[in-house]
């Protein structure tokens, strides 16, 4: 049995080593869990990696970058913005005088903060601490109608860690190496 087990370690090491833990496995991730909205069906997503615990990005559309930061996506419905549109916004409006600061404002932490986007065609907005998030969303065309120009879309839900995909992996393959080992001592015994 020891030995199933030394090699499912062996291939978890060897899996590690190979592909290596891509920059948004190496950190924390978040998601957003919705429990409410209105309206109800409303489709919204957000994910967040961060570097480590002690990540924190603070600025506005005019500086402070996304330091720490690993990824970023807020969906709604066929609306996404990634961390990419985050930096081009600030990159942006940095070339830009006429640029207000109120286009984008953020502090950002694992645990807790706050971003604010406005890009002309939709903004939105949300806050989470203690593991609750709440938002809004308002549109001129894209996105759902009833959060088009006078209708302004809110959601509430939770503000979660969800686990890295690496570490699920080399789980699942020390779990598939006990079973193995299991598997293969039961007939042994039955004969026994």
């Amino acid at each position: 049995m020891t030995r199933y087990c030394v090699w499912s370690g062996m291939a978890g090491a060897v899996l590690l080593a190979l592909v290596g833990p891509s920059p948004a496995q190496a950190g924390l991730a978040y998601s957003f869990h919705k429990t409410a909205s209105n309206p109800a069906d409303l489709p919204v997503s957000i994910e967040m990696s961060f570097a480590d615990a002690a990540t924190h990005a603070a600025g506005n559309a005019l500086g402070g970058g996304f330091n720490g930061i690993l990824g970023f996506v807020f969906t709604m419905g066929s609306v996404v913005i990634d961390l990419g549109d985050l930096v081009a916004l600030q990159q942006g409006c940095a070339a830009n005088p006429a640029c207000q600061a109120q286009r984008l404002t953020y502090d950002l932490a694992p645990g807790d903060g706050f971003l604010r986007f406005n890009n002309t065609s939709y903004d939105f907005a949300f806050s989470y601490g203690q593991g609750a998030m709440t938002g809004s969303f308002n549109t001129d065309f894209p996105g759902p109608a009833a959060c088009r120009q006078s209708g302004t879309c809110r959601y509430d839900g939770t503000w979660l860690s969800v686990p890295e995909p690496l570490t699920l992996g080399l789980l699942a393959a020390g779990l598939t190496g006990l079973l193995a080992a299991r598997r293969r001592r039961e007939p042994a015994a039955a004969r026994a």
